[in-house]
């Protein structure tokens, strides 16, 4: 507080030096503000006097000139414009030969409201300054419970990025994916002793998390379930998660873990089968913070979750993690069996149905081998599919079809197989009787059977079946970890160009031409089949990317990725690239930013626009984590000394994110969430009371803001008329100073606006925090942009002047009796009262920091 009236002080005994204006000190400020509330406070809904005003022109001298001066240099709010899609067709581009309507205003024009804007049943205007109220008022009804954001530097927006949200979309409720489980296997799996058990689960009590792994899925299955019921009797509810086939939450991820009911409550051990791609990276790009948060949330759930891994290069990547020291969560590696208890006399015939030549029984084996969790269904499938391929005659691959067809149980039982249940994947899948046979055919079958494993892998990819509508995710899943083992013993040459002949496959459909001279019946089916190769065609892409998603978990394969897609680039196939960098932007050994700059840099117009939407869409699902995300891209931006002729595309694409991010987050921010710390705005959310870090994160926003070449890259972005450079090139510069001052505005009320969830503490914080904000302004621009700001708020001031007035008037001819309609006018009056007073104290800090700097020059 003697602070603050030093600071008045100082302000009352200089301010001439600095400003003609009369700076009023922050006393008198307060108290004219509370003098303004006292008088425009009405009494529940009963009749307003003319008392209520808001500070009128005599009050406050100053405003009438700042308001004058700001109208005649252009900074005049044009009519609301809605923005464009965040994904806007790039047809659509800014390639018109005339400007659209809402750009055409130029310096020292005011832009008038559309035909039909006002509202019904409102009184017409009386003189001109009726008409700015009116036109106001209708502003601020259109945005009262949006943002301030988005009106003044609208029009160099138009078919430029302009984001908006989108249509708002009912959310799905949350499904508890987890099912119970009633009791531990019998035995315990080999190499797992009780000591381990209890030595884990005190692991597991502390962490709350343990990563189990094992290459023998029965065995890592088996381990995890005996963990889960080591807990004593009746204290947790133990239940398991399948990530596996024809499952409604195979998006699911470990993150879920933190705002999902997984569980359906407290007390819970819950078993995870990791088989799903994306839920694994989520546990290893899990970083160190947010996994003691994962933490202390299970916690206090008092739950416990243990992850089953199985599958090869899954636990591949775990070793690497742990060998580099990224992984946040302990790790318990079981050996797969290595004593199989088998017969001599199953074992005996297993091998000769093997070593024999390609036969009925041999495909069967193959198959209930290396396609582990099929149903009856999928298994008869892709047995079929692999007698289609046999290397035989036409008339002997019709035999062996037709034996199938003829006696499919007797076959399996032949062959020591039979229909199951298994718990591990909740259902009954074709199996191997004795559940050791496998690990013994699998073995037999790499060591001595290596090339018919090959031919059958790739009969099985020229078959289609990876990029089948129909093929579910454990059919992918068995056929992804089969491709892997194929490319792990290749050349990177015949991988690249296998990776390229798949992607010359999926990208056929796009070649698909519709014939114009055909019937309306006709076309209408050549426009159905083209939908249905698209949805093909994307379906596609996904599937590949869960392959290359799997290459980049295996350390000898990441190169052979990078390599495709270098080639897919110099090879103009660049619309790939960006799907793959969509469908892989969770990939933690996928560097998304890599490619899409080099997409922004390299790519052709659509790829660059659709590059760059897609950027600004990951930055808005970052979340709180903004920070981070800018410190990625911070080197796109130009250096200020950097002529704008010399700028790459990514550098015009860097300076247009912080706008185009800006109006994203801030048009919509709910003003329930003012106030409020923690901030919930994304910008303000990781700012506290640690000075240093806040002024070098809001430093790296404003400095990016006020970048100087910011203004050359919306203006050519526009399709300029001849003779029309100057005025636009202006106008452009007008309408980014007046978002800029719009944005600072709304920054100051969500950091300043009174919340009653605040308490004293966290608003000395908010306050400290907005200091830091307006001080940075000032240190970051010149004079001319400081007096500009003060010009654009001092009219905005007399717009809510006028707008309480506009809406003042309209209380007092609402009729008594109509209560919802009354309501409405003092809600909307009180909102304009609210902005009025944020901004005067943003006019009044700003001025009274202007002037210590000043001070600060001089001595």
């Amino acid at each position: 507080m003697e602070e603050k009236n030093k600071d008045n002080i100082i302000e009352e005994n200089t301010s001439e030096s600095l400003n003609s204006d009369q700076p009023e000190s922050e006393e008198s400020a307060e108290k004219k503000e509370d003098d303004n509330a006292a008088g425009l406070a009405d009494d529940g809904l009963s009749e307003p006097t003319d008392t209520g005003a808001l500070p009128t022109d005599k009050e406050e001298p100053e405003m009438e000139s700042d308001s004058q001066e700001s109208k005649e240099s252009g900074t005049e709010e044009p009519a609301p414009v809605e923005p464009e899609a965040l994904d806007p067709d790039p047809a659509e581009e800014i390639v018109s030969e005339e400007l659209p309507q809402e750009a055409k205003v130029t310096e020292g024009q005011k832009a008038s409201p559309a035909p039909g804007e006002q509202k019904k049943g409102a009184n017409p205007p009386e003189d001109g300054r009726q008409s700015k109220a009116s036109q106001t008022a209708e502003y601020l009804d259109k945005i009262k419970s949006d943002t301030f954001i988005g009106q003044a530097g609208n029009v160099i927006f138009q078919g430029s990025m302009a984001p908006k949200e989108e249509s708002s979309q009912p959310e799905k409720q949350f499904k508890d994916p987890s099912i119970p489980l009633s009791k531990a296997p019998e035995h315990l799996p080999q190499f797992v002793t009780p000591e381990m058990l209890r030595e884990q689960y005190e692991l597991l009590q502390e962490r709350r998390v343990v990563l189990l792994n094992c290459t023998d899925e029965k065995t890592a299955y088996d381990a995890a379930r005996h963990l889960a019921f080591h807990s004593p009797a009746g204290q947790y509810s133990v239940k398991q998660v399948l990530l596996g086939r024809n499952r409604d939450h195979t998006n699911l991820v470990l993150d879920n873990f933190l705002d999902q009911p997984i569980g359906g409550g407290q007390g819970n051990i819950i078993i995870v089968d990791v088989k799903s791609t994306p839920f694994f990276n989520s546990i290893i790009s899990m970083d160190y913070s947010v996994s003691e948060t994962l933490k202390d949330t299970l916690a206090d759930k008092q739950t416990m979750v243990i992850l089953s891994i199985s599958t090869e290069y899954l636990i591949k990547s775990i070793y690497e993690y742990e060998r580099q020291d990224k992984m946040h969560f302990p790790v318990w590696n079981l050996p797969g069996p290595t004593t199989i208890d088998i017969s001599k006399e199953e074992a005996g015939k297993i091998m000769e149905l093997i070593n024999e030549k390609e036969h009925l029984e041999k495909i069967v084996l193959y198959v209930v081998t290396f396609f582990p969790g099929l149903t009856q269904e999928d298994f008869e499938r892709v047995v079929l599919l692999l007698l289609d391929r046999v290397n035989k005659s036409k008339k002997k691959k019709q035999k062996l079809i037709e034996t199938w067809n003829e006696r499919p149980d007797a076959i399996l039982i032949n062959c020591g197989i039979g229909k199951v249940y298994s718990e591990n994947y909740d259902s009954e899948v074709i199996d191997f009787i004795d559940p050791n046979a496998r690990i013994v055919l699998k073995k037999f079958f790499e060591e001595s059977h290596s090339f018919y494993i090959r031919h059958k892998v790739d009969s099985i990819l020229d078959s289609g079946l990876l990029f089948d509508l129909s093929s579910n995710s454990q059919i992918i899943h068995n056929l992804i970890d089969l491709l892997l083992k194929k490319l792990s013993n290749n050349s990177q040459h015949n991988n690249v160009r296998l990776l390229w002949e798949i992607s010359l496959s999926i990208a056929n459909p796009d070649q698909y031409k519709i014939d114009l001279n055909c019937s309306l019946e006709e076309l209408i089916q050549q426009l159905n089949e083209k939908q249905l190769l698209g949805v093909v065609r994307s379906n596609s892409m996904a599937r590949f990317s869960l392959l290359i998603d799997a290459m980049l978990n295996d350390q000898n394969l990441k190169e052979v990725v990078h390599s495709y897609l270098d080639t897919l680039m110099e090879a103009n196939y660049r619309g790939v690239v960006k799907e793959l960098t969509e469908q892989l932007r969770f990939s933690p050994n996928f560097n998304k930013f890599y490619w899409i700059r080099r997409l922004l840099n390299e790519g052709k117009t659509e790829a660059k626009e659709d590059s760059y939407n897609f950027l600004v869409r990951l930055a808005r699902h970052i979340g709180v984590r903004i920070y981070d995300f800018f410190d990625v891209i911070q080197d796109w931006v130009p250096t200020q000394e950097l002529p704008v002729d010399n700028y790459s595309p990514a550098n015009h694409y860097g300076l247009r994110f912080i706008v185009d991010y800006c109006i994203l987050i801030t048009q919509n921010f709910p003003f329930g969430f003012y106030g409020l710390f923690p901030s919930r705005y994304f910008l303000f959310a990781t700012l506290d009371e640690d000075k240093k870090v806040t002024k070098e994160k809001i430093t790296q926003v404003l400095s990016w803001l006020f970048h100087p070449g910011i203004t050359r890259v919306f203006y050519q972005l526009r399709n300029i008329p001849k003779g029309k450079e100057i005025a636009l090139f202006k106008s452009i510069t007008n309408d980014l100073l007046g978002f800029k001052a719009e944005l600072l505005e709304a920054w100051y009320a969500i950091l300043t606006w009174k919340n009653d969830q605040t308490d004293e503490e966290d608003l000395e914080i908010l306050d400290a925090i907005s200091d830091c904000l307006i001080r940075s302004v000032i240190e970051i621009t010149d004079t001319e942009t400081q007096e500009s700001l003060m010009h654009f708020w001092s009219s905005r001031l007399e717009d809510y002047t006028q707008a309480a007035s506009y809406y003042l008037k309209n209380l007092s001819k609402a009729s008594p009796t109509n209560t919802a309609a009354r309501k409405e006018l003092l809600e909307s009056r009180e909102l304009v009262l609210q902005r009025y007073q944020s901004l005067k104290r943003l006019q009044s800090n700003f001025k009274r920091i202007q002037i210590r700097k000043y001070l600060n020059i001089k001595s």
